[in-house]
């Protein structure tokens, strides 16, 4: 018989906090890992927010843009990352 102590694991489980992304840019082209276990991405291009599909992963930057992104959790199994390194992208020239 199963009386507290079951009904006390399902409440202690806790979600899991997804990893953060980590950047890479070559030449003006942000890219990353996709993540199974993310809802969506979270991206911050000059400081502007939004949300681009877990099956996107690059973002073309142009000259002088700043690009950071995070994983977003679905809030039950699994919560939001912290936001990855930040790359901003410098045309240079020579």
């Amino acid at each position: 018989v199963c009386l507290t102590s079951c009904g006390k694991e399902l409440n202690d489980s806790k979600a899991q906090k997804l990893l953060s992304p980590v950047v890479t840019l070559k030449d003006n082209v942000a890219t990353w890992s996709i993540d199974l276990n993310a809802d969506k991405f979270e991206i911050s291009l000059d400081g502007r927010l939004s949300y681009v599909e877990n099956t996107v992963s690059s973002q073309i930057l142009t000259n002088g843009q700043t690009f950071k992104i995070r994983a977003i959790g679905d809030g039950k199994a699994y919560t939001t990352s912290d936001w990855s390194n930040s790359v901003i992208y410098i045309f240079n020239n020579s």
